[in-house]
């Protein structure tokens, strides 16, 4: 946020003065601008206090926001946990033409769980017809949204509001997939991102876990 200008931080002043009289000594003028000072540093305070209430509005705006970003991985990448296939252009598995991945890959045992990466709002769960098996799409808000793809099991329900490090699915091998895993997109203004770009991927098992805690 910009930094409020000297003239509206010192609340300048003009114009008539409503204490001024026809002075007869020094003790009145003295008076005199010892009321206006005062006066000053009523508006000065008055201005600072408006100022801080304008900073704290826009700081929980932002920490509500933050919340709506995926931040974390959507598994615990232990040792049994991998990235198999990133972000960008790879030969396809079943064609062996090159093609554009929109995610992330993870590889790892029947059942890992799944967690939503931000809080949102579930707006697709279903078998999906296009390849993705059993999928989970949750908006996030400012423009952002994930999507879990070739799950074994669905623990949400569309419409059903999350939070960030919450459990939504288990890993399986449903739809176009040629092993267990679990393939994330995300998904900002219409337009897919590198995943990797929201989240560490070297992670350890404890890191991860602290990490989800502290973001619920």
């Amino acid at each position: 946020m910009d930094s409020l200008p000297f003239s509206i931080r010192s609340a300048g002043t003009g114009g008539h003065d409503p204490y001024a009289s026809p002075m007869k000594s020094l003790s009145d003028q003295f008076f005199s601008n010892l009321m206006k000072k005062i006066e000053n540093l009523k508006m000065q305070i008055n201005i600072q206090d408006e100022s801080y209430e304008e900073i704290m509005i826009a700081a929980l705006e932002k920490t509500n926001e933050l919340r709506h970003i995926p931040g974390i991985p959507p598994v615990n990448c232990t040792d049994h946990v991998w990235i198999s296939s990133y972000f960008g252009t790879r030969k396809d598995p079943f064609s062996f033409i090159h093609r554009v991945h929109h995610g992330v890959d993870f590889c790892g045992p029947k059942n890992t769980e799944i967690f939503a990466t931000a809080d949102g709002i579930v707006t697709l769960v279903e078998h999906s017809r296009k390849g993705y098996g059993n999928e989970i799409v949750v908006d996030h808000g400012f423009g952002h949204c994930t999507r879990y793809a070739h799950l074994n099991s669905i623990m949400i329900q569309e419409g059903q509001i999350v939070k960030r490090g919450q459990l939504i699915g288990l890993m399986g091998n449903t739809g176009r997939s040629t092993g267990t895993h679990l393939h994330y997109e995300v998904w900002y203004l219409n337009q897919p991102v590198n995943p990797l770009y929201f989240f560490a991927d070297d992670l350890t098992p404890e890191e991860f876990e602290q990490l989800a805690k502290n973001t619920k």
